[in-house]
C-alpha cells in the first residue's frame, strides 16, 4: 500500500535527520512559556491590564505567520532531502521567500471551505430559527433538530472534502517550479487523483494527534514540567505529521502515473 510507503519514508527521514525535530520543539516550548505567563488573562480576563491584553493579542497575531513559516520550511526540508541537498538553514531561508505563496494557498482553501459549508450553515440556522417546530416538506414532517443535524453533517462533509482535495496544494505551490497558478492547479489535480490515499493518511493523522492529546491530561497532573514535556512530545508528533504531506507529493511525482497509486 502506498500510504504505508509514505508513512515509512517519512519515518526514515526523521530517523536519518533527527535534528529536524529541534526547531519545532523550540517553537512549541517558547510559545508554551509565553502562554503560561499570559494564562491569568484567560482565567480572569476582566482583571487583565492593558499591557497584558496587548501582549495576548500580539502573541496570537504572531503565532499564525510563524506557524505558516515553519510549515513552509518543513516541506522544503523534505524537498531538499529528496534532492540530496538537505539544509535546515536553507529551508528556513527559502521558507521566508515562499511565505506569501503558502499563505495565499491556505487562504484560498479556507475560502473554498467557507463557500462549500455555507449551505450547511444556512440549513442549521434555519433549524435553530424555527425552534422546536415541525415543518412539512413534500408530505413529510421534519422537526427542527433534523435541519440542525443535517446542517452540521453538510458542514463536516464540506470541510473534509475541501481538506482532501486541497491536501497537496501547499506542498505543490512551495516546491513547484512553475507559476503560482500552475503549481496550485497541479496540487489540486494531484490531490484529486490521490484522494483515496489522502483519506487514509488523514484518518491516520487525526488518530495519531488524538492519541497524543490523551497524554495531555495525564502529564498536566505533574504540573508545569508535565505540560512542557507534553508540548515537546506534541512537537515531535507534529513534525511527523508535517512531513507526510510533501512525502506523498514526492512519491506521486516519482511515479509515471499518479492514478495508479493505491491506498
Amino acid at each position: 500500500m502506498e500510504s504505508v510507503k509514505v508513512l515509512r519514508n517519512s519515518f526514515n527521514l526523521l530517523k536519518g535527520r533527527p535534528e529536524i525535530f529541534l526547531p519545532k520543539i523550540f517553537e512549541n516550548l517558547v510559545f508554551s512559556f509565553i502562554w503560561l505567563y499570559l494564562a491569568n488573562i484567560l482565567v480572569n480576563p476582566l482583571e487583565a491590564t492593558l499591557l497584558e491584553v496587548v501582549s495576548l493579542a500580539g502573541v496570537m497575531l504572531l503565532m499564525a505567520p510563524i506557524h505558516i513559516w515553519f510549515f513552509t520550511s518543513y516541506i522544503l526540508m523534505v524537498d531538499l532531502f529528496d534532492k540530496d541537498d538537505f539544509s535546515m538553514k536553507k529551508a528556513f531561508k527559502q521558507g521566508l521567500k515562499k511565505f506569501p505563496q503558502t499563505a495565499a494557498t491556505m487562504v484560498f482553501s479556507v475560502v473554498l471551505a467557507i463557500v462549500a459549508s455555507l449551505p450547511g450553515g444556512l440549513i442549521t440556522f434555519y433549524g435553530i430559527s424555527i425552534h422546536e417546530s415541525v415543518v412539512t416538506l413534500l408530505g413529510f414532517e421534519f422537526h427542527s433538530w433534523f435541519f440542525i443535524i443535517l446542517g452540521y453533517i453538510w458542514v463536516g462533509i464540506a470541510i473534509f472534502t475541501v481538506f482532501i482535495l486541497s491536501y497537496l496544494a501547499p506542498a505543490s505551490v512551495i516546491t513547484g517550479k512553475e507559476t503560482f497558478k500552475e503549481n496550485l492547479k497541479e496540487g489540486y489535480k494531484a490531490s484529486n487523483k490521490l484522494r483515496r490515499i489522502i483519506s487514509v493518511l488523514t484518518i491516520f493523522t487525526f488518530g495519531l494527534l488524538g492519541l497524543t492529546m490523551l497524554l495531555e491530561g495525564v502529564l498536566r497532573g505533574i504540573g508545569i514540567f508535565g505540560y512542557l514535556f507534553f508540548r515537546a512530545i506534541y512537537a515531535v508528533v507534529n513534525v511527523y505529521v508535517l512531513i507526510i504531506n510533501p512525502s506523498l507529493l514526492i512519491t506521486a511525482k516519482n511515479m509515471d502515473d499518479v492514478g495508479t497509486v493505491n491506498g
